[in-house]
């Protein structure tokens, strides 16, 4: 059984992707502020996320995974997060991840 429907999922890939495109954006600004607005979008997007998972019930190690990743100083360029996003719901969506044939 889906439990992250179809508006959910891309609410939270558009959520990842305008998160990492700032962090993106950011890393290039400078060592130092770059750096300290990227924690600042990682602690503002990440706990939200997780929470949201883990209330849905959504195995969310590949998001974890990606959200710790970003960071890290100049990983964080990359679209990680939405990559391990896209990734946790695919995975929601396999049938036989629960037993269950479709």
């Amino acid at each position: 059984m889906k439990k992250i429907s179809l508006v959910e999922g891309f609410l939270m890939i558009v959520l990842c992707l305008t998160a990492d495109i700032v962090e993106a954006l950011t890393t290039f600004i400078g060592f130092g502020i770059g750096e300290v607005i990227d924690i600042f979008v990682n602690l503002a997007i990440w706990p939200v996320i997780q929470l949201w998972l883990t209330i849905k019930g959504v195995k969310s190690n590949w998001f974890l995974a990606g959200s710790l990743i970003e960071f890290l100083p100049f990983l964080n360029a990359f679209p990680t997060r939405t990559i391990t996003m896209i990734i946790t719901i695919i995975l929601d969506r396999r049938p036989e991840k629960a037993g269950q044939r479709a």
